[in-house]
């Protein structure tokens, strides 16, 4: 008798268990945010996964995916060499605003912190769209000289320009699918410019 009570007993919490798996699988609100919004962040670790790859290949980095300045070329432009170096810079920084998320360098609020939990406060959603949009530090670029010869310098200008394409007065909504958009977005044309500052690279090595 106290066997087949034992038996249902397991019975019963076999099926319990299977229903809160079920619950959490199909019911939104328990599912953790990096299964909700799995396309956003494949599309967020992929870009994220370039611009590593690429900056490991084409800078010299301290250890911790901080570069700090493109390795060795052949180009006397010394302009040039300064814009690199400012590029690779820059893209260090937005990097690590999306991947520090020990707050070693840059104390923000990480999109990708928030993969594995299953919500998000108020408080942090807040945090999360305040973010300053890193794209807009670009924008310098348009009044830099960034080669001793002023055809070179246009040409790299409108380059950086198109790739980076910062407008002012984003989409955020507040909302926590806008902000991994926008996120998305910002990466992906990082991972552009690091593709293109590689091939700048190899056509002066």
């Amino acid at each position: 008798m106290k066997s087949k009570y034992s038996i249902v007993i397991i019975y019963a919490v076999l099926i319990l268990a299977l229903a809160l798996a079920l619950t959490n699988l199909f019911n939104p609100k328990q599912a953790k945010l990096g299964l909700i919004y799995k396309d956003y962040y494949y599309s967020i670790e992929s870009s994220l996964n370039v611009i590593k790859d690429n900056m490991d290949e084409i800078a010299i980095s301290d250890g911790n995916s901080n570069w700090t300045e493109l390795k060795e070329t052949n180009t006397n432009d010394k302009k040039l060499k300064e814009t690199y170096n400012l590029l690779v810079e820059d893209i260090t920084k937005c990097y690590l605003l999306s991947t520090d998320l020990k707050n070693k360098t840059y104390d923000n609020k990480k999109v990708l912190s928030f993969e594995n939990k299953r919500s998000i406060s108020e408080k942090d959603l807040l945090k999360l769209s305040e973010n300053e949009n890193c794209l807009k530090d670009f924008d310098k670029y348009n009044s830099l000289t960034l080669s001793d010869d002023e055809a070179t310098s246009e040409k790299i200008r409108k380059q950086i320009s198109i790739i980076i394409d910062y407008g002012y007065g984003t989409s955020n909504d507040g909302t926590f699918v806008s902000v991994i958009e926008e996120e998305a977005i910002n990466i992906s044309k990082l991972a552009s410019l690091s593709r293109w500052l590689k091939i700048e690279y190899n056509s002066n090595k």
